[in-house]
């Protein structure tokens, strides 16, 4: 479901609002993205990217890994450099082994 989107309206003129949107909740952090609804009648389904997950497409692996190792000793790291372009993914202010580390913790997590 990551990233799907469900067109559940169609209309010629619209007119009117719902009182409820009343959706099946996602798990976890996922959520539904209702802000097409009055504008394309669809809703997304969106999971946040997550901080080890750093090209965003919902499988820790190898891209992940290349982009840590592009940054690899970078520093300092921080919020005006959104901490190395994401690599440094413990905050230290550099992009290091503790950084691996959690990458290795959640190494293919999401892949299919």
């Amino acid at each position: 479901m990551y990233g799907d989107t469900f067109d559940i309206l169609d209309w010629n003129t619209l007119s009117g609002m719902f009182d409820i949107e009343n959706l099946p909740s996602p798990p976890d952090v996922q959520y539904w993205d209702t802000s097409n609804l009055y504008v394309t009648g669809e809703n997304t389904f969106v999971v946040p990217c997550l901080n080890w997950d750093m090209n965003c497409d919902g499988c820790t692996n190898l891209a992940d890994y290349s982009k840590l190792a592009l940054h690899w000793l970078d520093g300092p790291c921080s919020e005006e450099n959104w901490f190395c372009d994401g690599s440094d993914l413990d905050k230290s202010g550099t992009v290091d082994y503790g950084d691996i580390e959690i990458l290795i913790d959640h190494w293919l997590q999401g892949c299919q």
